[in-house]
């Protein structure tokens, strides 16, 4: 799938933002996806704490639906909030590099963090710390607008025309010209039709 004029791929506490964004699926499931331009990657840690991830592209990969590694390529930036093993926070590592990878664990949350090439950063203690000063630029945190349900598609009335009925997972095949003339048109809608359905009926 391309999804184009700033798309936003969004888990429970985490969303993903680019120019385009593709999605490439591998048996029915997402396998890969690849940011393109103004790649962004947001985690909210807890109230107005935030792991940042920043680069021209970034390329993540999933297994089972879970997103389990995400490279940041070229002139990534990050912020990464440092936590000890009471989870209490201890201060905030900014860093700069030509490549970074990170690593998430069972709950999608960062496990781990790799740098490589031309590494440059600091530490900043959390007492000294201001957390709404440090916002990478393109900081765009919205997750007020992803929909929670079925329901909330629903009654948005903008999507209501594609989530209506029942959705087979082929439709997508079928873009022969319909009998109106709109054949493009209905394309389109299906393909945004088996999009919602992968995401959200297959999994409510």
């Amino acid at each position: 799938f391309r999804l184009y004029k700033a798309p936003i791929i969004g888990s429970d506490s985490s969303q993903i933002l680019g120019d385009s964004i593709f999605l490439f699926l591998a048996d029915g499931q997402l396998e890969k996806m690849h940011a393109q331009g103004n790649a962004f990657m947001l985690e909210q840690v807890w109230g107005p704490l935030y792991h940042q991830v920043k680069s021209k592209t970034m390329e993540a990969y999933f297994g089972n639906g879970q997103i389990q590694t995400l490279w940041a390529i070229a002139n990534a930036e990050m912020y990464y909030y440092i936590q000890d093993e009471e989870d209490q926070f201890m201060g905030l590592q900014s860093s700069k590099s030509g490549r970074i990878q990170a690593v998430f664990d069972s709950t999608a949350a960062i496990q781990d963090i790799k740098w490589f090439s031309d590494i440059e950063g600091e530490i900043i203690p959390i007492k000294d710390l201001d957390p709404l000063s440090y916002r990478l630029e393109g900081f765009d945190w919205q997750a007020d607008i992803k929909p929670k349900s079925r329901e909330d598609l629903m009654y948005d009335e903008r999507l209501r025309p594609y989530v209506q009925g029942v959705i087979q997972a082929g439709i997508t095949r079928d873009i022969r010209e319909s009998p109106n003339g709109n054949g493009e048109m209905d394309a389109q809608k299906k393909v945004i039709q088996w999009i919602l359905h992968y995401l959200f009926y297959s999994s409510l």
